[in-house]
């Protein structure tokens, strides 16, 4: 509340009725004390009469032009904007690779903030640490990084643009009986024969059902293609840099040697007094165009009109002729080179190899059960192999066939001379693998085994349980010993022929185990297996290449 003025008997008015001391209204609890009544009962006071005081500043004024400032400070949209483009690089800094950011010299303070900013996973914790980044990187010079930043970008671009061009030659070959003709005239020391071999190829892929191909021919071409787009891609890549930095240089000729066309405007003598005739001026010369490169100013020379007033030019002096291209590739292209020279070496190995007779497969194949081998029923578990792989291999097969009884022992004993003694590749077994007491086959190849390999027994259990519940009682395994793969299968030939090609028409479908099996020898040190893709597509990565075996 405000303090009350001090009332003085003068200051009341005449008419003024002071109340009793037990009047009522001197108690607070009933109303408003009696002087606030008398204060606003009196007369208002008047301002003094005189001139208007000046306004006061309500903020800090503007430098004046003698206090000692050249500008004005930055604004505080501007000073935002700095701090958005110091987040952003420092974003795109911490999007760099490892290698590539170890090389940047930075503070342990901001390298520290972007490995933090690197591992947080929140969208507020990661808006908060770029904040921070923005901050530590007001001390650090951003030209480096600028420039580490635009090099990873371009070298992004540069993969993807060898990518899509790559894609692009690889459907015009085969599509375009003229494509191959272009692709010499550009590409003159490639391996043309191989190339129109694998021409061919993908043309056959193409030609069948969609079910039916195999893609194979596509990615070789494919392969083939890429790395001469590649040194393609780099050397034009190398020749516009250089081309630039030469752009720069004569620029800066240019414009030193450009005539000055405002002081060739006036060609005539002045009198004394400084003056000349209108009539003695020469009209303006037509303005050089400035040329762009040492190539286009020689191709486009600027002439101009003869005039006998005017300087006679200084004739320019013949361009140095241009490095060789090669030595304008540095030491990337360099790498490039040799890049691709180890990939046609690899190539021509890989044509050697492709051009060779399949190698002949030795599998071994041993059904395991005590009537059969007693003679008590006619076993039929190694007709059904034979005749599912001899369909489905197109390699040359040498079959070694086992039929013994659900011994521990005598099984192992088999399997071993399988691989050791008879160099089998691939030994397939039948029979013994459920939980009755004599079923002990996975127990044996187990005892023979050097690696095992979950995968084909759990996939072949998927497979069955797609007619009865009781597959998941069948302990099929798979195992390697030394370079040979050895895998247990059911004892029914249909179930046989179901685990080893899959069930395709099945929503969804689902592949066998021999689609695996290739490859997997592959890897061990066996022969190159192919099959064939109606029955039975083997499967393998883009990156294997058949290579000559070794002993």
């Amino acid at each position: 509340m405000r303090p009350r003025p001090p009332l003085n008997d003068d200051d009341l008015p005449d008419d003024a009725a002071l109340p009793e001391d037990d009047d009522p209204s001197l108690d607070d609890a009933h109303g408003a004390n009696w002087m606030d009544k008398l204060r606003f009962a009196m007369p208002a006071e008047e301002p003094p009469a005189g001139p208007a005081l000046p306004r006061r500043w309500t903020r800090k004024p503007p430098p004046r032009a003698d206090d000692g400032f050249d500008e004005l400070r930055p604004s505080k949209t501007r000073l935002k904007q700095q701090a958005q483009e110091l987040q952003q690089l420092g974003a795109d800094v911490a999007a760099l690779p490892d290698s590539r950011l170890k090389k940047l010299d930075l503070p342990d303070g901001l390298r520290d903030a972007i490995a933090e900013y690197r591992r947080t996973r929140s969208h507020e914790g990661k808006r908060r640490q770029l904040q921070y980044i923005g901050k530590r990187m007001r001390d650090v010079d951003p030209a480096p990084l600028q420039e580490a930043v635009a090099a990873f970008k371009l070298g992004h671009a540069t993969d993807q643009l060898k990518l899509h061009e790559a894609e692009r030659w690889r459907s015009e070959l085969v599509a375009d009986a003229d494509a191959l003709t272009r692709w010499a005239r550009q590409f003159p020391s490639s391996d043309l024969q191989q190339l129109r071999t694998l021409i061919r190829n993908a043309r056959k892929d193409a030609a069948l059902a969609p079910e039916q191909r195999n893609g194979r021919g596509w990615r070789e071409l494919f392969q083939f293609v890429k790395p001469w787009l590649t040194q393609a891609v780099d050397t034009e890549f190398a020749a516009a840099a250089g081309l630039a930095g030469d752009d720069d240089d004569d620029d800066d000729d240019d414009t030193q040697d450009a005539p000055d066309v405002e002081a060739d405007r006036f060609q005539a003598e002045p009198d004394a007094d400084g003056w000349v005739d209108a009539g003695e001026l020469l009209p303006p010369p037509e303005p050089a165009r400035k040329a762009k490169g040492r190539r286009k100013a020689a191709a486009e020379p600027v002439t101009q009109a003869a005039s006998p007033l005017a300087p006679t030019p200084e004739p320019e002096p013949e361009p140095a002729p241009a490095p060789p291209a090669r030595a304008k590739r540095g030491a990337r292209a360099a790498k490039v080179a040799k890049a691709v020279d180890t990939v046609e070496t690899a190539a021509e190995t890989a044509a050697v190899a492709a051009d060779a007779p399949l190698e002949t497969v030795r599998i071994g194949v041993v059904s395991i059960s005590d009537r059969a081998s007693a003679g008590v029923y006619q076993d039929q578990g190694i007709p059904a192999l034979q005749d599912w792989l001899g369909r489905t291999l197109r390699n040359p097969i040498d079959w070694t066939t086992r039929l013994i009884p659900d011994e521990r022992e005598g099984i192992a004993a088999a399997l071993r001379e399988l691989v050791d003694e008879a160099g089998c590749d691939l030994v397939l077994t039948t029979g013994g693998t459920g939980p009755a007491l004599r079923d002990v086959t996975p127990e044996a190849t187990l005892d023979i085994a050097d690696r095992e390999m979950p995968g084909f027994g759990e996939q072949m259990r998927q497979i069955s349980l797609r007619f009865v519940p009781t597959a998941i009682l069948s302990r099929q395994v798979a195992v390697i010993r030394g370079r040979a793969l050895v895998i247990n299968l059911p004892g029914q030939p249909r179930s046989i022929a179901e685990t080893l090609q899959g069930l395709p028409e099945a929503q969804p479908p689902c592949p066998g185990i021999f689609a695996a099996v290739p490859y997997c020898i592959d890897l061990i040190g066996g022969p190159w297996i192919e099959t064939d893709p109606a029955l039975c597509q083997a499967f393998r990565p883009k990156t294997a290449v058949r290579k000559p075996r070794t002993a």
